[in-house]
C-alpha cells in the first residue's frame, strides 16, 4: 500500500504513518532522571565526535528529564538489566509537532555487555477511523 501526501495530513495519513514507523527497529532505552524512569519513543546518535545523542517523548507524556540523566539500553529479558549506559546532560530541547527532542551531551558511559532488546512492530494507537486495520 502506497499513500502520498500533498496536503496537510489527514488522520487516515497519520495513522497509517504510526504504523509504518512502528516496523522500523528501535533500542529499547530507559531514562533514569534522579526522580522516576521514562521511556522515550526515539533514541540516536547524533554525533560521534562530540558524542551526542537525540532522545524524543510524546508532548502527552507531560514530563522530560531534567539537565542531567542517565540513558540505558535494556537488556534481553532472559538477561535483565542494562547492556550499556550513558550519563548526559542536555544541551537543547525542541519542540517538534506532537514531540519534545532533546539533544544531550554525553559525559560518561558504561558498557556491561549482553544482548540489547530491541523493539518493534510495536501497536501504536490508531483511530476508529482508520482505514488501516489493527496487524493481526
Amino acid at each position: 500500500m502506497t499513500i502520498e501526501l500533498e496536503m496537510k495530513p489527514d488522520r487516515s495519513f497519520l495513522n497509517a504513518f504510526n504504523r509504518a514507523v512502528a516496523r522500523f527497529p528501535a533500542a529499547a532505552v530507559s531514562v533514569e532522571t534522579g526522580q522516576g524512569t521514562l521511556t522515550p519513543d526515539g533514541f540516536c546518535a547524533a554525533s560521534a565526535d562530540p558524542p551526542i545523542v537525540v532522545l524524543t517523548f510524546p508532548k502527552c507524556a507531560g514530563v522530560l528529564p531534567g539537565p542531567r540523566f542517565s540513558v540505558g539500553t535494556r537488556a534481553a529479558k532472559e538477561e535483565g538489566g542494562s547492556v550499556a549506559s550513558l550519563q548526559c546532560v542536555v544541551l537543547e530541547k525542541r519542540e517538534l509537532g506532537d514531540h519534545w527532542m532533546l539533544l544531550a551531551s554525553v559525559r560518561r558511559l558504561e558498557i556491561t555487555g549482553g544482548t540489547p532488546l530491541v523493539s518493534w512492530g510495536r501497536d501504536l494507537p490508531i483511530a476508529s477511523d482508520s482505514p488501516f486495520p489493527p496487524k493481526p
